[in-house]
């Protein structure tokens, strides 16, 4: 009871006040002696997408001409891409690589595609930062911040040359070429290779401290969701357990939420690091996106969305689930306009001023009712 008396929760309009980036060492005395996947890590769900672009020619639609449409973009979902609409809802983050670095980010997601040119980039159905771009960030980072521990998601991997190669249309079948994964890994290796910390010597289970008395600057961990990816000392392969929470009706949402923590608490995933999420997915049907459209009462974006959903589940996690379950990765949406950082900080003990939440918010998202009708796309 005490704990959920303290002032809590999240600021929902503080897009300038953001952590130190060097919260992890600054914090050793506590961090130090925790599991890798016993602590509390704020991570940026579609880390890429702040380079997005807003999409509204219609050559997208047909996926041609300025290559803006990414090969996991399905066509039924390029139709939104006529109007703009897609990129609103594509586009997940504000902030650069660097940025999410100094605020105090230390997951991020990275959905692999290959464009056109062969060049590696993120996507989520449009194209986001090129990878290059995102690791050259992390490199710089970690010559400043040894001491800081940065864990890389990749995941969700798009080319088209391999699905043409399997006879399957464009968002139809994620996998790389043989030489894109050569690609992806040489590229990994070129700007991070002394950073990174061995797949064979540590594990999720590892403490903080046995990194940090590991060789001075192995502070990066590669994590990649494929069988497919070459086995490699430096690479983590399938060290993180699927806990995405289907549906968005809030209700559900908390249900799913809390099974994954009570499934940490019972040790199911005493191997793996593990998220839960504040990022709502909207179903593929497309029927969020449509209510969108003629409610004000649903969101049509998904900064809106994030709006929504962030102070609402950090909300549960500080007032409800802090100090009852273990909690790893943290997974947000426009992450830095709810505090966050701030939120992992206290779940992991670091004293740390938080507000109320927004009841309006909870209001708001327990009043969003999936329709019991066909699609809209």
């Amino acid at each position: 009871m005490l704990r959920i008396c303290l002032i809590l929760s999240i600021a929902l309009a503080a897009p300038n006040v953001f952590s130190q980036p060097s919260w992890m060492a600054d914090n050793a005395a506590i961090l130090g002696k925790k599991r890798l996947n016993e602590i509390a890590i704020p991570s940026a769900h579609d880390a890429g997408t702040y380079a997005i672009a807003s999409a509204k020619r219609t050559d997208i639609l047909f996926g041609r001409g300025d290559g803006l449409s990414s090969p996991d973009n399905k066509r039924a979902k390029q139709l939104l891409s006529i109007s703009g609409l897609f990129s609103k809802w594509a586009k997940t983050q504000e902030r650069t690589t660097a940025e999410m670095l100094n605020d105090g980010i230390r997951y991020f997601d990275i959905r692999v595609c290959v464009n056109e040119k062969g060049i590696l980039m993120t996507c989520h159905g449009l194209y986001g930062a090129s990878v290059e771009t995102m690791l050259e960030d992390v490199r710089r980072f970690t010559e400043k911040y040894p001491r800081e521990l940065i864990l890389l998601g990749f995941n969700h991997f798009w080319d088209r040359q391999y699905q043409i190669e399997r006879n399957k249309g464009q968002g139809e079948i994620e996998g790389l070429t043989a030489h894109n994964w050569s690609a992806l890994i040489g590229l990994l290796k070129l700007k991070l290779g002394p950073k990174l910390v061995s797949g064979k010597e540590f594990t999720p289970a590892s403490t903080m401290s046995d990194i940090w008395r590991s060789k001075r600057g192995r502070q990066v961990i590669a994590l990649f969701d494929s069988d497919d990816v070459p086995d490699d000392d430096l690479i983590w392969k399938r060290k993180e357990e699927n806990t995405w929470v289907e549906g968005w009706e809030m209700n559900n949402f908390k249900t799913g939420t809390a099974k994954v923590l009570q499934n940490a608490k019972e040790k199911k995933y005493s191997d793996k690091f593990f998220a839960i999420r504040s990022s709502v997915t909207p179903d593929d049907n497309g029927r969020l996106i449509s209510l969108g459209l003629v409610s004000g009462d649903y969101p049509n974006s998904a900064s809106e969305l994030a709006d929504t959903t962030n102070p609402v589940v950090f909300g549960w996690i500080a007032e409800e689930w802090a100090g009852k379950y273990l909690i790893n990765l943290i997974w947000a949406d426009y992450y830095n306009r709810n505090g966050l950082v701030d939120l992992a900080k206290y779940v992991n003990g670091i004293r740390v001023k938080i507000k109320k939440g927004d009841p309006a918010a909870a209001s708001k998202w327990k009043n969003w009712k999936e329709p019991d009708r066909s699609s809209f796309f």
